[in-house]
């Protein structure tokens, strides 16, 4: 699934992309990535408006839309959330069409943007108003813009597992299974250890390693061939050895989800 650093290189893509072009016209192959918005309204909404600018929260994508001639329509924003196997991609109309696009920006500059989603789990919004959007849908602050004091207020809070703390979008907004372990992994924490049990050093490990593995990913373009030897995602699979100790890489449960955990590193406190 599209985590935050993922996201972020969507984002990047549309700023190359997209940036201060027009929408002309818009094609929707499959409805449904639309979660109950009549296609003719949609693309009513967004035609003839201008991408100006883009903002990731977490694991959506605000683009900022700017209307070109109207002074009266108003200005919005589309959303883009990934679900578990969306992307962006771009083509010309030369080219063949991708198959799994499921809505498709035709631009000013004669670039098509696509979403493609095999599985038909991502979705596409229009709003008007960004902050509403996000506080209708419990969305915590973003992973790499919430500050140590705030940070330290959220856990203050919350109860439970480090991971499903991690990974709870209404605390965090943008961290997935697979980032969880590697800022787990990081900071030498177990993905169990309650909120609890972890002293003040542990607080302060784990936000400087939410910064530096997000940062990392996301300069890296997510591509997990490119990250540091010492990142655990690249030892992330059957019979995967540690990149510090060597030790073999045993699998838990953690917060439903399948957590990669290294038995000498991260000790499991109480």
């Amino acid at each position: 699934m599209p985590e935050l650093p993922d996201v972020e290189a969507f984002r990047r893509f549309l700023n190359r992309t997209a940036n201060r072009q027009t929408i002309e016209k818009v094609t929707v192959r499959d409805e449904l990535i639309l979660r109950g918005v009549p296609a003719r309204r949609f693309q009513a909404q967004v035609k003839e408006k201008k991408f100006t600018s883009t903002l990731r929260h977490g694991k959506y994508i605000f683009v900022s839309l700017q209307p070109v001639e109207s002074r009266s329509a108003r200005k919005g924003f589309l959303v883009f959330h990934f679900g578990m196997t969306g992307y962006l991609r771009s083509f010309s109309g030369h080219e063949p069409e991708p198959e799994y696009n499921r809505l498709i920006f035709h631009l000013s500059n004669g670039l098509s943007i696509a979403f493609n989603c095999r599985r038909r789990l991502g979705s596409i919004w229009y709003t008007e108003d960004r902050e509403e959007f996000i506080a209708r849908r419990h969305l915590g602050p973003d992973a790499l813009r919430i500050d140590f004091q705030d940070f330290l207020q959220l856990l203050a809070i919350k109860k439970g597992g480090i991971k499903c703390v991690l990974m709870d979008q209404s605390i965090l907004s943008g961290i997935g299974n697979i980032y969880a372990d590697e800022i787990l992994f990081q900071a030498r924490l177990h993905p169990r250890t309650p909120l609890t049990a972890m002293d003040a050093s542990d607080k302060k490990n784990l936000f400087e390693a939410i910064h530096s593995v997000l940062h990392k990913a996301a300069a890296l373009n997510a591509n997990p061939a490119r990250f540091p030897r010492m990142y655990l995602n690249r030892h992330r699979h059957s019979r995967g050895l540690c990149p510090r100790c060597q030790a073999t890489l045993t699998t838990i449960h953690a917060c439903g989800r399948t957590a990669y955990v290294c038995p000498r590193e991260q000790l499991l406190k109480h």
